[in-house]
């Protein structure tokens, strides 16, 4: 699993490498990476929760290394945003893996 540290890096990274790959597909990734940050940004709105600017970035940093990792095809699924977030509470991940996987 990536440290809080190392998401931001391990995040343009992938985006750089799906810039190489289908370049159309980096948009989609960002657009799910932005609308994660706003997903948490309402969830802690809605549950009165005070408002957590580094968890809702920390979590769209994880949820939008999930969307590359899906996106570059190395992993065969992703996780809808509520689903993610609600692992990412319990766990710290969002359960991606950089290994290819096997067909």
């Amino acid at each position: 699993m990536e440290t809080i540290e190392n998401v931001h890096d391990t995040f343009a990274r992938l985006m750089g490498e799906l810039q190489g790959y289908v370049p159309s597909r980096a948009a989609g990734v960002a657009e799910h990476q932005a609308q994660a940050v706003g997903y948490v940004w309402g969830w802690q709105d809605a549950g009165g929760s005070p408002k957590d600017t580094q968890v809702s970035t920390d979590f769209g940093y994880a949820y939008g290394i999930h969307c590359a990792l899906y996106a570059l095809e190395r992993q065969g699924y992703r996780q809808n945003i509520a689903k993610a977030f609600e692992q990412w509470c319990a766990t710290g991940s969002v359960d991606y893996v950089e290994e290819r996987r096997d067909n």
